[in-house]
């Protein structure tokens, strides 16, 4: 995708192993590690996938050696659905996003 049809106004990290999302829609739960992440949303891998967009609620996980910090309850919306996953766009922003440059440091320079 080239920078004229970009239409994202936040940064976005890609994330690796150890990040997940548990997102719930539609009355059905789909787990998946997440893509990329920013303040305003996020793209999850998935084999399953929900049959339509609309509005969800998600939980981000990351995880750690000795224990897991969990981001909840992110109210938004399943807004494109993809062949490898999905993507969200949170009803607010992700307050805590801060917080993910200081754990992609502690997967690669572990403590």
């Amino acid at each position: 995708m080239d920078r004229e049809s970009e239409r994202r106004r936040n940064i976005r990290l890609p994330l690796g192993a150890g990040v997940e999302c548990h997102v719930d829609v539609g009355g059905a739960r789909y787990v998946g590690p997440v893509r990329d992440l920013s303040m305003a949303g996020l793209y999850m891998l998935a084999r399953e996938k929900p049959g339509q967009t609309g509005a969800c609620t998600a939980k981000i996980v990351f995880r750690g050696l000795y224990s897991d910090l969990e981001i909840e309850p992110l109210q938004g919306t399943v807004v494109r659905l993809e062949e490898d996953g999905f993507a969200l766009a949170f009803s607010h922003f992700l307050e805590w996003f801060s917080l993910v440059p200081l754990y992609l440091k502690k997967v690669h320079e572990p403590l």
